[in-house]
């Protein structure tokens, strides 16, 4: 039973993101926002606010981070799931709500000068098929992006049935790895020249994520410095 517990959550997400998309032309998204979270506060504050409050003195020098984490997390973070139920699909939605991990990565790197380390990388990585037991695995990798000292690499992983020989994609990834000299500090590296089109269609793919990651991290910078 309780490896099922893990299973449960995934559904009760995955079934949030259909109610989201089910209910979004029906009720407003503000108002169900509302409604869920007052309802919610009324069904816990009888358990919760006892142990609030003898932990009070504890709790208090806390209270704007908890009060800037709730609007994140809580009122920010639904109120635009159900707006966004009103512009898309509920899968791409669960899509989208599953990068939430690999950003956390990349942003704790700006904000809380963290060093991405190679499990985070492959904890990222997000399958769109499985690989069974008994499957032929082939990995390709190659360059789309060189920095002062950094290698932005793409990976496709594919699998097949050995009966069959038809490669099936099962993940595609950019790693980023850095060069570094014998003092385990970055050096330069050549510069990597596309050569085709699909080269210079994924070295701009590549840098188009770069800017992304930093304008997230500036932005959620400006955000959390008020905190500090």
């Amino acid at each position: 039973m309780v490896y099922l517990l893990p299973l449960f959550t995934v559904l009760i997400w995955g079934g949030n993101s259909i109610i989201n998309k089910l209910a979004a032309e029906t009720i407003e998204p503000s108002a169900m926002s509302f409604y869920r979270w007052f309802t919610a506060m009324l069904l816990l504050t009888p358990f919760c606010l006892p142990t609030v409050l003898r932990q009070w003195p504890t709790i208090k020098p806390y209270l704007t981070k908890l009060a800037f984490l709730a609007m994140l997390g809580m009122v920010l973070n639904q109120s635009l799931g159900y707006y966004a139920g009103l512009t898309t699909t509920a899968s791409n939605m669960s899509l989208i709500t599953s990068l939430v991990p690999l950003l956390s990565v990349f942003i704790s790197v700006p904000l809380l000068r963290k060093r991405i380390s190679a499990l985070s990388i492959v904890g990222g990585i997000r399958f769109v098929a499985p690989i069974h037991v008994g499957n032929l695995v082939e990995v390709s990798a190659k360059v789309i992006y060189t920095g002062t000292s950094s290698m932005h690499i793409a990976i496709d992983v594919q699998a097949s049935d050995p009966k069959e020989l038809k490669n099936q994609l099962t993940t595609h990834c950019i790693v980023i790895m850095v060069a570094v000299d014998e003092q385990g500090k970055p050096t330069p590296i050549p510069e990597w020249v596309p050569q085709t089109a699909e080269d210079i269609a994924l070295r701009q793919s590549a840098i188009r994520l770069m800017n992304m990651r930093k304008e997230i991290g500036e932005e959620m910078e400006a955000h959390v410095k008020y905190l500090k």
